[in-house]
């Protein structure tokens, strides 16, 4: 009988969870109500507030659960490194898609996952470079800026490549620079010369 009940909470949880990153897609998360999300989830008020206090309690447990699962998957990964970590990035994103591309057009959760992940790659820049001559949370966060705007713009326009193919894509930009994987060795004095 537990594992029935059990079952039924998760059921009910993950309908009003899409529901909501459903809704904030469609409408921006500031027009939700919690009636758009129970009428979107095919369920009653009450129900959702034997689960949750308000929309903001339920965006920040779809936004935890997600964050503990990603850092989970980081952790296991077997490749050592944050540039390893973005392939496993990639994978979640493809898996969670419509959490990502609500979450990244909604301030507040971008921000959650934001931090979350700076400090994973900032924990590891830590041990690798502990001598860098710019700053680690400025590099942490420039790599993590990377990621996340190439994130949103592959997930926007469904997907074009492959998970390996973003990852090269990634890496060849954050290892040879823009002006290397452009093939334009003087880039940036080429563009003032014009």
């Amino acid at each position: 009988m537990v594992k029935t009940l059990d079952r039924r909470i998760i059921r009910t949880r993950k309908l009003l969870q899409d529901a909501l990153l459903k809704l904030i897609l469609e409408q921006g998360y500031d027009a939700i109500r919690v009636q758009d999300i129970t009428e979107e989830a095919n369920l009653g008020r009450a129900t959702f507030y034997i689960h949750y206090k308000s929309k903001e309690d339920l965006l920040l447990a779809i936004i935890e659960s997600t964050r503990q699962e990603l850092l989970e998957r980081v952790k296991a990964n077997p490749e050592p490194g944050p540039l390893a970590g973005f392939r496993v990035q990639f994978e979640h994103a493809a898996e969670n898609r419509l959490f990502y591309e609500a979450i990244l057009n909604h301030v507040q959760g971008r921000q959650q996952i934001r931090d979350v992940l700076v400090n994973a790659i900032q924990e590891h820049l830590k041990e690798v470079a502990p001598n860098s001559s710019i700053p680690i949370e400025a590099v942490s966060n420039y790599l993590l800026g990377a990621v996340l705007q190439l994130m949103d713009w592959w997930l926007v326009n469904d997907m074009p490549y492959s998970i390996a193919e973003m990852e090269t894509m990634l890496l060849s930009l954050i290892r040879q620079g823009i002006p290397s994987a452009l093939g334009i060795e003087d880039f940036f004095n080429s563009s003032q010369e014009k």
